[in-house]
C-alpha cells in the first residue's frame, strides 16, 4: 500500500530541513506522536535504530525506526517497524528557488498479519492518506509561522 504526500513550503530547504530533523520537533506535527527513544547507532544516521511510540484513539502503538538513508538538504529514508506491518519510508526536499521547498513524503507499507495483508489495504488507505496530508500541512503551517 503506497501513500505519496507533496507540500511546498515557503521557507528556504535548510530550514525545512532543520526543523525536520530535530526529534524535539516531531510531537509539534506528527498525529499521535508521544516520544522518540534512540536505541542504538548514531542518531540521525544510517543505521540508526530508534523507538517512536504514538497514541491513536486512544491505543498506544510502538514503532522501530531504522535508518537507511540521509543526505542532508535532500533525503531522510528509513523502516518502520511493529508487529502488524513494516513500512518503508522516503522523505526527499527539493529546493525551489526564491526562499520555497518541495517536501515530497512517500511511504510504502506492507501488512504482516494474514487478514491485514488481505483487507488492510481496502479499509485503511484512505485513512493513511489523510493522516500523512495532515501531518504536512501541519508541519508547513508551522514553518511558515516561524
Amino acid at each position: 500500500m503506497r501513500t505519496i504526500s507533496t507540500v511546498v513550503i515557503n521557507k528556504p530547504v535548510k530550514d525545512v530541513w532543520k526543523f525536520f530533523d530535530d526529534p524535539d520537533n516531531m510531537q509539534l506535527w506528527l498525529t499521535g506522536f508521544k516520544r522518540f527513544e534512540h536505541i542504538s547507532g548514531t542518531t540521525g544516521k544510517p543505521g540508526a535504530v530508534s523507538k517512536h511510540y504514538y497514541e491513536m484513539n486512544g491505543r498506544s502503538i510502538e514503532m522501530t525506526e531504522t535508518i537507511t538513508v540521509r543526505k542532508e538538504f535532500e533525503e531522510f529514508s528509513g523502516t518502520m517497524t511493529n508487529q502488524w506491518m513494516v513500512s518503508s519510508l522516503t522523505t526527499t526536499f527539493r529546493d525551489l528557488g526564491n526562499g520555497s521547498t518541495e517536501m515530497k513524503s512517500n511511504v510504502e507499507s506492507t501488512f504482516t498479519p494474514f487478514f491485514l495483508k488481505l483487507f488492510g489495504p481496502l479499509m485503511m488507505k484512505k485513512g493513511f492518506q489523510k493522516r500523512q496530508d495532515e501531518d504536512l500541512d501541519r508541519l508547513k503551517i508551522i514553518l511558515e509561522r516561524q
